[in-house]
Formats: structure tokens, sequence, C-alpha cells
């Protein structure tokens, strides 16, 4: 509905009405956020989408007239496009393999990335879905060009790393292959959408489709896997999580519709293991006809990809997007998948009529404000206490309902049949709504918005190539926790002018594989962000770019447990924007994945609470600790632009002074150094702050012991 003033009037208010807060912006949960939804209404879709490829399910987000560029001629027939591109940047971590089917998710990332410490040596175990066949493959589709790497080469990879040091992690196996039983008959079949589970004695498993299969190790670091059945019908695009008494959790999406106008058939799907996977017991669904629904339908789920899985203990939860672009909702299971709550919101889009027009005397249409909705980009993990924590990517959302015009009771009313909901889906749009991720923690009373477009800088120059519908500039969001439950984030982003241009099709979908435009395509870039655990303080700390420039980093997955101060952080790199099953004009070429202990040491301080942290307002004020982490003695080093008396004192996750190492005279310029010895403290997160004429900066110290 492009209502430009309801936009500017009704849109703004809502979104930037908390302008005073930190980063962490806060909105109200609306009343009844917090029960089961009401069975559900008819609903149209906004508009048709035909599925780019067997893989896909969600459609492609629009590009900007401003956007485009006449295309360069020598880039007309996109085969002579070049090939095998490899990025000569230096990369964090390690180069674990290659693949040419680049594409990962529609839209949620799951998590492949566990951490394993056998007493002598710790390891990462890391599965991804690759293609070592560059062939295109055939759907069978006429006039259609299908993807790189779409062929039997393509599946479920596993890496084995150790990171005993984790500044010099190393790769256990030498050749990077998919599992040996992704066959049948000794024949490889197409298969792929690998989530990590890990069992207490350090074996792993994955689902892949298609249909659902469930794949295990017999130990840790063991490459070889045992293959069983999960669902013999059209399932696909598999998540799968373990609880505390080695139960397996698989969801996945079954019967979706080939046309994406038919959600009625379209059903998110559980299943669990008791056995570590050798069988599997009944089938539940979640959504639409769910088991558990009395009264008409729930509500639909949004499609493949768009939900998450966690388990932790006993408890269990499932988060999912509704279809079309709305709300969010999470079930629950407290006793290892036995029983499960009804649908509960995590996010309900507020909508309000605001204008109603009568078409004659018989008809009448309510339009409603413009507001934040979820998106199904979107993650879930549990703390030590069964709480949890959830992500989801904000959009722009508005409703046309339709109806008849009835009396009732003697006074005019509709009586509404039908909505149509549609998104504001421009990446202009997130930027002027300032829309990055909602943050909701179980049982809270505020949904935080973060990761916000206006701390990345963005100067509106670019396009994201292969978006898709209702995602931003901020995408693939992934969880993790440490001991001490403080939250770690890491999604996909981009950094201003960093740009590569490139020639695409935008006649979608027919997919010939000709580019008809040339755009400015936006490298992708991979940023971290935290928050303490607890109530005390609930921003975030500023997302730190970790990527280099000129490389299109994407898929970013975060290992849940955050140990040892660091995050292990999965994620893939080429030279070129986009991926390949989107825009298959694209040039065919390698693209890297890596695996990053990322030291959560490096990530940008959080501000203290009601204080917006400003870069230049501290320019010159430095505060540096080494080493860190430590499990002993720390030396800070700390200087300042200006004299003037100085303080440098270290508090924990509670945000209560534990100790202070200097409290003086502080030379303009100079470099100062204190020791702190850490051994009577406990293992968790510290911060250490040094102020100065009223101005401080923090950073993040991690005992581990």
């Amino acid at each position: 509905m492009k209502n430009s003033f309801l936009l500017s009037i009704v849109t703004v208010g809502f979104l930037l009405g908390n302008v005073g807060l930190s980063t962490a912006q806060q909105m109200k949960i609306i009343p009844g956020q917090n029960v089961a939804p009401v069975a559900e209404r008819s609903v149209s879709a906004a508009k048709v989408y035909l599925p780019n490829s067997p893989d896909e399910s969600t459609p492609i987000a629009p590009f900007s007239k401003k956007e485009i560029k006449s295309l360069l001629k020598k880039n007309k027939n996109s085969n002579v496009l070049g090939g095998d591109k490899k990025i000569t940047a230096n990369m964090p971590g390690i180069k674990i393999g290659y693949t040419y089917y680049d594409f990962q998710t529609n839209n949620a990332m799951p998590e492949r990335i566990a951490y394993y410490d056998d007493q002598t040596n710790k390891f990462t175990q890391m599965f991804w879905m690759a293609a070592k066949d560059s062939s295109r493959g055939n759907s069978g589709v006429s006039g259609q060009l299908d993807a790189p790497g779409f062929n039997s080469s393509r599946g479920a990879h596993y890496a084995f790393i150790d990171v005993t040091n984790p500044d010099s992690p190393v790769n256990q196996y030498d050749t990077w292959e998919k599992m040996e039983a992704e066959k049948i008959g000794g024949q490889p079949e197409r298969r792929g959408w690998p989530s990590i589970v890990q069992f207490n004695d350090g074996s792993v498993g994955t689902p892949s489709h298609t249909p659902v299969d469930f794949f295990k190790s017999s130990d840790y670091g063991d490459n070889t896997f045992t293959r069983t059945s999960v669902d013999k019908t059209t399932s696909t695009w598999p998540r799968a999580a373990v609880d505390g008494k080695d139960i397996v959790h698989v969801i996945y999406n079954t019967n979706a519709s080939s046309t994406g106008t038919d959600q009625t058939s379209n059903l998110l799907c559980y299943r669990r293991s008791t056995d570590k996977g050798k069988t599997w017991e009944p089938e539940k669904i979640f959504t639409n006809n769910a088991f558990d629904a009395t009264n008409g339908n729930f509500p639909y789920g949004a499609g493949g990809d768009s939900y998450a899985i966690a388990a932790r203990g006993n408890n269990v939860v499932v988060l999912y997007g509704r279809f079309p672009n709305s709300d969010a909702f999470y079930r629950k299971s407290t006793d290892n998948g036995e029983t499960w709550t009804l649908p509960t919101y995590a996010f309900r889009a507020n909508y309000t009529g605001v204008d109603t027009s009568f078409y004659d005397a018989d008809s009448a249409r309510i339009l409603t404000d413009t507001v934040a909705a979820s998106g199904d980009q979107l993650d879930v993990v549990l703390d030590s206490e069964g709480k949890a924590h959830f992500v989801f990517n904000l959009a722009q959302s508005y409703v046309i309902m339709t109806g008849t015009h009835q009396t009732i009771n003697g006074k005019d009313s509709v009586r509404v049949g039908l909505n149509t909901y549609g998104n504001l889906d421009e990446l202009s749009d997130y930027q002027d709504a300032n829309l990055g991720f909602g943050y909701y923690k179980e049982g809270d009373n505020f949904i935080y918005y973060i990761a916000r477009p206006s701390t990345l800088g963005w100067n509106g120059t670019g396009s994201i190539i292969s978006r898709r519908a209702a995602s931003g500039l901020c995408r693939y969001p992934q969880l993790g926790l440490d001991e001490q439950n403080n939250v770690y984030l890491t999604f996909t982003s981009i950094k201003n002018d960093d740009l590569k241009s490139v020639a695409i099709d935008t006649t979608i979908p027919s997919r010939d594989g000709i580019a008809d435009v040339q755009v400015d395509g936006l490298m992708g870039h991979i940023y971290v962000t935290h928050r303490l655990g607890g109530d005390a303080n609930p921003n975030w700390s500023n997302p730190k770019d970790i990527t280099p420039e000129g490389v299109d980093c994407l898929f970013g997955t975060l290992c849940n447990k955050v140990i040892n101060g660091r995050m292990y952080i999965g994620y893939s790199a080429d030279a070129t924007p986009g991926d390949r099953v989107t825009n298959v004009e694209l040039p065919i070429e390698q693209t890297e994945i890596y695996m990053y202990p990322f030291p959560t040491s490096s990530l940008n301080s959080i501000p203290p609470v009601g204080v917006e942290e400003e870069a230049a307002a501290n320019e010159g004020l430095a505060l540096t600790s080494q080493p860190n982490p430590t499990s002993g003695v720390t030396v800070f080093g700390f200087t300042a632009p200006q004299s003037g008396n100085a303080t440098v004192t270290i508090t924990n996750a509670l945000g209560m002074n534990v100790a202070t190492l200097y409290n003086g005279m502080l030379t303009a310029g100079a470099t100062h150094s204190v020791n702190f010895d850490a051994q009577n403290l406990s293992s968790g997160a510290y911060y250490a702050t040094l102020e100065i004429n009223g101005r401080k900066v923090t950073k993040m110290v991690t005992i581990v012991k």
C-alpha cells in the first residue's frame, strides 16, 4: 500500500518512537502477545510466485529503478562471463573446502557447527552443503538453466577441526568429500540442507533431503555415516536439534505448493527419535490443520527454511514464520518433545485499520497502516535456565481487508472475508524505517530492535544481489550463548561502497541465463554483536564487520555454544555478489567455505544503560588487554588524548565492581599499563572500563579456568 501520507505519519511514528533509547531500541509487546492465536482466516497472497528451482520457496525481492543501469553489451551472454575465479583476499579463519553450489537456505540459516572437548584436545565439527562438480544438472524444466552444482555431487560435506589452539585451527582431513551414505545402490544422489546435532559422546548427525533422511557417525571425528529414513513423503528443508537425553528432534516442510498460491498444504512438521536416529516416531503437524488444533486451523507456516529449532536439557523450542510475512510463533516442550504448548506469539504485527472505503452498497475495503512485521529469517537458542531467545529479521507489512457491507443491530458494519497482505520491500524501505532484527527473550515485556541499518551507515548506493523477499540490509541471523548466558549474534550485511558491477536477469522466473540489466552489487559481510545475560543492561554492542572488502561473504552459521572466549563461525566466500541458484546467470566460480574461531575480546563494547556510545566522542581513548582470554595475569594498557584523573575498573556481567585497577592522573598521549590477576575470579565475561574527563571506553575480558 504505497500511500505516502500514511507511511510518513503512521509508520515512522510507530517504528521510531523510542528515539531516546540506545541501539537496542525497545517496543512494548502488544496485549495478547503470549496467548494461543485464534483459528486462521482466509488469506490471499499479495503476489503469485513461481519457484526458481526445486530447492527454492521464497520469491525474489524487487529492484528499484534507480539501482538498474544499462546492460553492457559484452555481458549480454552470461555464459562467457568467465568462471572459477578464486578470491585472493586474506580471509579470517581456516578454509575447510569449496563448492560450486553456493546456495544454502531460502530464509533462516541452520546451526552447522558443534564444539567438543575430549579432555585432551578441543574440536569443532561442521557440515556444509556443497557440490564439487560445477555442471548445471537438468531439472527437466523446458527453457530453464539450472544452477551450477545442481547435480548428484551435491550433498552434506563434513569437516573435523582441531581448535585446541583457536588461533591456529587444524583441519583433520586432507580432502573435502560428500558423505558416502548419500548414495543409493552405490550411485550418488542429489541431497542437501544439513544441520548438525552432537550427542553426548561427541558423535554427530544431520538430516538431509529429499525426502528427509538422517545420517549419524559412530564417534567424534568419524566421517563414516549410517543412514535411516525420517519421512518418506515430499519432506524438504529439514532442521534438527538434540536435547540432554540424546533425543533427536527434526522439523521439516512437507507438501509444499509448487505455485505458492495454496498455503493450506504447506505444512511445518515434527518428528523425534529416542534412539539417536535409528527409528522415528509418528509425524506431528505444527501448522494449519495441526495435530492439536481443535477449532479450525492454526496459522499457516511460511514454507521452506522459515523456521528454527533448539533443544537443551528437557526443553525443545520451535520458532517459525507465518504466511504471509507478518508474525512469528513458537511452540515449546518441557518434556523432551512428548507434549507441546499451543502456538505462541514471539512477534505480532500490530495492524490498525486506518481507512474504510465502500465500493458500493454491498462491498467494502479496509486499509491498515504499515507496521513492523517479522520476516522469515530467524533463529532460536535456549539458555541454562530453559528460557528461549529469539531473533528475526524485521520487514514492513500492511493488510487490505475486503468484505461485505452489512447492517447489524441497526449500524453500518463490515464483515471481513478476505485479507491480502503486502510488504514494502525495496532496500530504501528498510533503511528509511531503520529495520534490522528483532530480539525477544521468552518472558520479557519488550522486543528489542537491534543491528539497525543506521549502525552500518549505508549511503544508499548499490543493490543486494539474490536478496529474498521480506529481507533487508541485515540477513541470516544466528544466535549463540556462553556459560553466563551472554547472548551472541552473527549475521550477514553490507559495507558502504564495497561494490562490484554485475549483469543479472530480472525476468524471473524465466531463468534462461541471459542477463538483461547491469547493477552495482554490494558485497556481503559477516558481522558480530552481543549483549549481557540478565536484565541489568539490555543494550547490544555496535555490530563489528569481521570479513574483508572485495569478497562476497554470506550464509554465516554460529555454534550455539560460545566457549573459551570464541565464537565459532562458518561462512562462504567468493568473488561475485549474489548466489547462482537465485541468479543462474552469474559466472560459475568456486565458493570457498571457512570456519573462524572469532575471539569475543574483539567484539565492540556494550554501551552503558541509557547511553549511546559515540566513536567520535571517544577518539584517542584506548584500552587494551593481553592476553585475552586469560586464566591468570592480564596486562591492561591505556591512553587518552587529554590529561586528567583516570580510573580503570573491572565489572562482572551484572555490572558489579570487582576491582579498581587504576585511580590517578593520566598524562595526555602517554601509555600506561597495569597488571590484573584474575585467578580469584570465576570463568566468564568481565568488562574493563577506562574513564577520564567524563569520557569512557569499555572492553570485554574473558576469564577461562
